[in-house]
């Protein structure tokens, strides 16, 4: 046979490039595809509860996520209320929070509060946080029942329902992806995961 080199070229070409072009991350294993409808634009939603141990132990990861996508990409929360417990205490939290613009400076202290100081989640101990902040009762009462809230409850509910949400914390990506949380081990590799997500609308 008479020795070619093109073809040894073409053939180091693809021992070279054929590990670098293999997707890093596989649908089923890393990721789910739960939709075929992604958003207009680019979006991260951890879909999450103050109440929820998981997510204080997974509030780092966001952390690095959001430091690693800057301006660039929206990063959401989106408090769930799976039908009462601590679930909806905390959803109502949130939403006060927000609706006083507080929610971004006392996150990480309601995470502290109900986990670090081990205070249950309850709507009495949402008051007793949210006084401790300035907000009294009567304050936190009629925020909670101001039209602006409950819409801002509904539309949360809606997304929960329609992503489909059972557990937190639960992330998608783009509206198509949700992460699949037991496939992580480090910040680093989540934060790579969402990136790759990202460039695959």
């Amino acid at each position: 046979m008479l020795f070619n080199p093109s073809r040894l070229l073409v053939l180091l070409a693809l021992l070279i490039t054929g590990p670098a072009m293999a997707a890093p991350f596989t649908a089923g294993t890393h990721y789910a595809v739960i939709s075929d409808a992604p958003t207009p634009e680019p979006v991260v939603m951890e879909f999450f509860s103050y109440g929820c141990g998981g997510c204080y132990s997974f509030e780092p990861y966001l952390q690095q996520l959001k430091t690693a996508l800057g301006e660039k990409v929206d990063v959401q929360y989106v408090p769930v209320d799976f039908n009462g417990g601590f679930w909806t205490p905390s959803q109502e939290l949130f939403l006060v929070m927000e609706a006083l613009g507080k929610r971004e400076e006392l996150h990480d202290e309601a995470f502290q509060f109900i986990h670090g100081e081990r205070n249950p989640i309850t709507e009495k101990n949402a008051r007793k946080f949210l006084e401790r902040h300035g907000v009294s009762e009567e304050e936190y009462e009629a925020v909670r029942k101001s039209f602006a809230v409950r819409v801002k409850e509904t539309r949360y509910d809606q997304l929960t329902k329609r992503y489909r949400i059972t557990s937190t914390p639960t992330v998608v990506v783009n509206g198509k992806y949700r992460v699949e949380n037991t496939a992580l081990t480090t910040p680093d590799q989540f934060v790579k995961l969402v990136e790759y997500l990202l460039q695959n609308p």
